[in-house]
Order: C-alpha cells, then structure tokens, then sequence
C-alpha cells in the first residue's frame, strides 16, 4: 500500500554512533521508502564530506568539498546504514555556487538554476547497489582531461585549475585499464 508512516522521535547514541528512528505504529512487513531531511556540515577533518584548500586560477586560496567514506565516514556526511556489507542505491542532489563543478559517481541527470540565481541543484543518476564507502561527491572549481577507450568509454580526470598536465598519468592508466 501507499501508507505514509510519520516518525514519532529519533534517538542519538554517541558511544555507537548511532540514531533510531521510533514510529506510533509498529511498521508493516514488507519493501518501504524512508525519506529523511537532514542538514550537514563540511568538516576539516578529511573524513566524510570535508573541506580542503586548492588555488584558484588567479592563484589565490579557494575551498573545494570533497568525500572520504572508507570505512564508517558516509555517516558524518548523511544517515546511512554505513556498514561495508550493507549496500544500497544512492541518487545524490547537491546544492552548489553557480560556477562550481559537481562531481558524483553517475553522470548527472539534471543542472537547474535555483530561483535566488546564485546556486544550482545538480541531480544524479543512481547509482548501482554499492556499499556506502564507495560513494563520492566534490564540488569545486576543476580542470578535466578527458580521451575515449577503445570501445567508446569517454573517461575524464578532474584537476585543480591550471593543472589538468597532473591527471595525465591517471588518464593513461584508466585508458589502458578498460581498452
């Protein structure tokens, strides 16, 4: 059926790390869709969804986000089950600045201007069932290489700006890995 089951309270156990989500009702058997809205914020710890240092292409320090889930971190970034044997599907939506590139494991799906005219939402594709630890954002000013394999694969390498010469070698081996 296409029963909406509204949450009761969550939760939070800091010594596991954890939050349980209480319902009225005891939940039905079967497949359901959970829907939470959360906020995050980007740390400095290089871990989950965090913040690094890059020049720009004036030369200037600029802050691009980037994630590092391996092996519990996709946790501080949004409420999973962030488990290696746990796997699931993840359609990412990030918010960005207008000019910044979103980066994502699937290709995106939709690139719309939000109504303030200075941020877009950038939709992505889902994504295969995967664990959690290989899912992956950056949001950024980059440079990008790119080349076709053999069979057609186009395979890009994003760079900081005014360094694409540094995703050479990678771009290299990720051609000759698929041809």
């Amino acid at each position: 059926s296409n029963q909406t089951l509204e949450m009761h309270k969550v939760t939070y156990d800091l010594d596991t790390d954890t939050a349980t989500i209480h319902f009225k009702f005891k939940l039905p058997k079967g497949e359901g869709v959970l829907d939470i809205d959360y906020v995050g914020s980007h740390n400095d710890q290089m871990a989950g969804f965090y913040r690094s240092e890059y020049k720009d292409r004036e030369g200037n320090i600029a802050t691009m986000v980037s994630t590092q889930f391996e092996a519990l971190d996709a946790r501080r970034c949004f409420p999973c089950v962030d488990e290696p044997n746990r796997k699931a599907t993840f359609r990412p939506t990030l918010v960005v600045d207008d000019g910044l590139t979103a980066l994502s494991n699937m290709p995106v799906e939709s690139d719309e201007l939000m109504d303030d005219g200075l941020r877009r939402k950038v939709v992505f594709g889902t994504t295969p069932r995967m664990s959690t630890y290989l899912l992956a954002f950056a949001v950024g000013d980059f440079d990008f290489i790119e080349r076709k394999s053999k069979h057609g694969v186009l395979i890009r390498v994003y760079t900081p700006p005014n360094n694409s010469h540094l995703g050479e070698f990678s771009l290299d081996v990720a051609v000759d890995t698929l041809d």
